[in-house]
């Protein structure tokens, strides 16, 4: 597999692996919510019916009350009730009403013994009622029937209704707006309450919670009043972004993570390719010299008349030393490429070096070589620095300076004759400046700043007419910059050209 193909997999991968952590967190989030939903209807329904319960409890109580503010007549309604649900066969039965202050009894049958005036208490009422389910069924009814008239208002409070479902809704926990609207049997909106800042719309019926009141829990398909309890669940923006925050930081962290994986990637695969190419280049350009160095030397041995002859051994000795200067560059560039490991720049040593040496062998290697592939060009070399000591190394400072000579030469402008000048100085502040001035093709404008990035490369047509991998101005860039502490910039020039400026601090000597 390629690498361009290594990477379109991987891309698809992890792109797959995001959009199912994205889908995961989606369907989550939406089974969260109908599962928060469903708890919050089953605990709001419980709430509601605690509120109807007190409701009839309360209206009981007063309805008890009222009716036992008067001695119950042999003749009445509720008595002939309480009769027939007692035992409708026997006559002689009891109804014992405990209290705590008197105790009263009566007995059913031909003599009624009056029953005292006084109210029932709250909670015997209770324990009463629950006990007597069938004296409760027939009360409820009984009720309802006596006010159906005057409607269902004036069984229930709407205030106390809406205070007595907030409280009980905050007990067991729901938070959420409500609406509760009161309806009479035949489904007439007697009250509605909307929370404060609840947005009103239309409720469908299976999203309401409906609770009967007043009605026979023996037969709940009566028609009767009800309460009718609506939750919002559109939660606020606030409350949305608690949730979601959350899993989109998560996943931007994830895709953050694959970005960065897929550039590290392509990084490593790219290096491993320049390396992988850059080893079998330099392993033909290797062959050249030691073919013509091994021929000369042979020559020398086969003759040794040669070394005799001044001008042949003039000649031989220049090639011999042309040679070892290719070499030399050659294995500047090994040296180049292994100061990235693995495509990450490793440290060197540095110690107090001064330049005038390099910029002299520097001068002499570059005169011979102009000389030999362009003979109308020009070389100069303008020293005015007199401080020129700085912190560096004296190989990698050297490779600096052979880097930007040799792209000079290298994309010089063939239509007419080099014009390169290496030129030195100390700017106010003391520093060192070192400039490669040529002119040459240039760089376009917005290409300045970017050929000091790794692997990049001039987007005209250049670099496929000139073999490079975007290592050499890396190089000089890590050096100056990451090692020597200094900066280097490039700059077109008006009358076309380039110049390449790197500014160094400098020590004292």
């Amino acid at each position: 597999m390629n690498r361009r193909s290594l990477i379109l997999a991987v891309g698809i991968a992890l792109a797959t692996i995001f959009v199912a952590l994205l889908g995961t967190q989606y369907f989550y989030f939406l089974r969260l919510n109908d599962i928060h939903k469903a708890q919050t209807r089953q605990l709001a329904h419980l709430a509601l019916q605690k509120v109807a319960d007190e409701i009839e409890v309360r209206e009981l109580v007063r309805y008890l009350n009222k009716s036992l503010n008067s001695p119950i007549d042999s003749n009445s309604s509720l008595l002939s009730t309480l009769q027939k649900i007692n035992n409708p066969r026997d006559t002689v039965s009891k109804w014992e009403i405990v209290n705590p202050d008197h105790m009263a009894e009566a007995k059913f049958g031909n003599v009624l013994s009056p029953i005292d005036n006084t109210a029932l208490s709250d909670s015997l009422l209770k324990v009463f009622i629950t006990k007597h389910e069938q004296l409760d069924e027939y009360i409820l009814r009984n009720m309802y029937q006596v006010y159906s008239y005057d409607s269902v208002p004036q069984l229930v409070n709407p205030r106390l209704l809406r205070e007595q479902l907030r409280s009980e809704l905050d007990r067991v926990g729901v938070l959420e707006p409500f609406s509760v609207t009161l309806c009479d049997a035949q489904d007439n909106k007697l009250y509605e309450y909307l929370q404060p800042g609840m947005i009103r719309r239309h409720w469908s019926v299976d999203e309401g919670i409906r609770q009967d009141i007043f009605v026979s829990k023996k037969h709940p398909k009566l028609h009767s009043p009800y309460i009718l309890l609506n939750l919002d669940f559109q939660k606020s923006t606030y409350e949305s972004m608690q949730v979601i925050v959350p899993g989109v930081v998560i996943a931007l962290i994830v895709l953050v993570i694959m970005i960065v994986t897929m550039v590290q990637l392509y990084r490593q695969l790219r290096f491993q390719a320049i390396k992988s190419s850059f080893v079998n280049n330099m392993t033909h350009e290797l062959k050249t010299p030691i073919s013509s160095i091994q021929l000369v030397v042979n020559q020398m041995q086969e003759n040794p008349s040669i070394i005799e002859n001044k001008a042949k051994r003039n000649h031989y000795l220049s090639t011999l030393e042309a040679e070892v200067l290719r070499l030399k560059a050659l294995i500047d560039k090994v040296l180049q490429l292994s100061l990235y490991k693995g495509g990450k720049e490793a440290l060197i040593p540095l110690s107090e070096i001064s330049i005038d040496e390099m910029l002299l062998s520097a001068l002499k290697i570059f005169t011979m070589r102009i000389s030999s592939e362009a003979p109308e060009s020009k070389f100069e070399l303008i020293h005015e620095a007199t401080n020129t000591w700085i912190r560096g190394n004296e190989t990698h400072m050297t490779n600096v300076l052979y880097n930007l000579l040799e792209n000079a030469i290298k994309y010089r402008d063939k239509t007419r004759a080099l014009a390169l000048f290496l030129r030195t100085y100390n700017d106010e502040e003391g520093k060192l400046i070192i400039e490669v001035e040529d002119n040459g093709l240039g760089v376009p404008e917005s290409d300045t700043k970017l050929i000091f990035q790794q692997f990049y490369r001039v987007s005209d047509g250049l670099k496929h007419d000139i073999k490079g991998h975007g290592l050499g101005l890396a190089y000089v860039h890590t050096i100056i910059v990451k090692q020597f502490g200094g900066t280097i910039v490039a700059k077109n020039k008006p009358t076309g050209g380039l110049i390449m400026r790197i500014t160094l601090p400098t020590i004292e000597a």
